[in-house]
């Protein structure tokens, strides 16, 4: 007997603003019962793509400054009444980093060379879009037993008669953005199971861990159970606890249990031009995802507000990414944070090469008993993202 629940994971980073310049930027909150995911899907087609090359555009070139109000504000604007003048200028969208004595600014020009002139090794520039997933990775300390590979097998106490229990791993299947594990319970019948949300830590402008359900599940003994965890941003590591029917901890390195995946290649983001800018893409037998920024644009709420995502072999196009409903495929668009951007250098405010503004993820995966839902994915060699067709690798 196999049982499957889905949990929540958004990975979410907060966003420092300029002391005095504004709130800070929203987070995504992914409370139990507060944000699920659309039951929508995709719908496999075969058609021929109206882009027909599969390389990389060249398109048009840069424009002179970035989009957005704030890039139209005069260098010789004084700080001091700058949200006098501005009362309409969205303050989230002014990059967080500052000296530590900001009283050496008077006026906006000065802000934005500061900007410029850091390095891009700067420790303050760490953020999700550049490290990778290893370096995400938490050290912690366990008190509890744990569940750290397949094959492991934690026991403890029902403490309602305190009798014996046991989880055992039996089973993992990660691609990065998506996560499977199949759990065996031994001990009472209708026991109830808890996972608490995610073990975190912080660096110095994002906080490096997850927001996720918690909930509890009848479990019966003799069964094997499957959890699927999901994110916005790929990881290396599922790092939870377990409070019932006994404490124990889940602290797995996926390395050695990520199925095949292709990625897609993008140019640096171009931020003088209102849009919606890739900047990753992953295809893998589990899951689609592709993550973008929004220049001087509202994120997405749903899918439908965006153009349909293409996944091409050739010049056939094999699925679309619509919303279009299917009882197979599962929908979520989640916001990551404010964060740096790498953009074209002509026009970076940041280090030279980034950019500050808000990025989102959109998530295809499997539900009700569906893992595998691309199993053709190394046959495909091409996205194509807001009418415009990149290559994959």
């Amino acid at each position: 007997m196999k049982k499957r629940f889905g949990l929540w994971i958004v990975l979410a980073m907060m966003a420092a603003l300029i002391g005095g310049c504004g709130e800070p930027a929203e987070t995504a909150d992914t409370g139990e019962g507060e944000t699920s995911p659309s039951s929508e899907t995709t719908s496999q087609e075969s058609e021929v793509s109206e882009t027909e090359p599969v390389s990389v555009p060249d398109g048009e070139p840069a424009g002179d400054q970035p989009v957005g109000d704030f890039w139209s504000i005069p260098d010789d604007q004084p700080l001091d009444t700058l949200m006098e003048d501005y009362p309409d200028v969205d303050f989230q969208l002014i990059p967080s980093l500052r000296p530590e004595d900001a009283g050496g600014f008077e006026t906006v020009g000065q802000w934005r060379d500061y900007w410029a002139s850091l390095s891009p090794d700067d420790p303050r520039l760490d953020h999700f879009i550049t490290m990778t997933p290893e370096e995400k990775e938490l050290q912690l300390e366990h008190e509890n037993p744990l569940l750290a590979a397949v094959g492991d097998r934690v026991e403890g106490t029902v403490e309602k008669g305190k009798k014996p229990a046991a989880f055992t791993l039996t089973g993992v299947q990660s691609d990065g953005y998506v996560t499977y594990l199949d759990m065996e319970y031994s001990g009472p019948e209708e026991q109830e199971f808890n996972l608490t949300q995610d073990r975190s830590s912080s660096s110095p402008n994002s906080s490096h861990g997850a927001y996720g359900s918690s909930g509890f599940y009848e479990l019966q003994p003799d069964t094997t159970y499957e959890y699927m965890f999901y994110a916005s941003l790929p990881y290396s590591q599922l790092a939870r606890q377990a409070d019932a029917p006994f404490a124990f901890d889940i602290d797995i390195s996926l390395t050695d249990y990520q199925v095949e995946r292709r990625s897609a290649v993008f140019p640096r983001a171009d931020n003088t031009k209102e849009g919606l800018a890739p900047l990753s893409a992953q295809v893998s037998p589990l899951s689609f995802a592709v993550t973008f920024a929004m220049m001087d644009m509202p994120t997405p709420t749903d899918v439908s507000e965006m153009q349909p995502v293409k996944l091409l072999d050739g010049s056939e196009v094999v699925y679309t990414l619509d919303g279009t409903k299917d009882e197979n495929f599962w929908y979520t668009l989640m916001p990551v944070s404010m964060t740096y951007v790498p953009v074209v250098e002509e026009t970076a405010t940041i280090a030279g090469e980034y950019d500050w503004r808000p990025v989102a993820t959109l998530l295809v995966c499997g539900q009700e008993e569906e893992r595998e839902i691309f199993p053709d994915f190394d046959q495909i060699d091409a996205i194509e993202f807001e009418g415009i067709v990149y290559p994959m690798q």
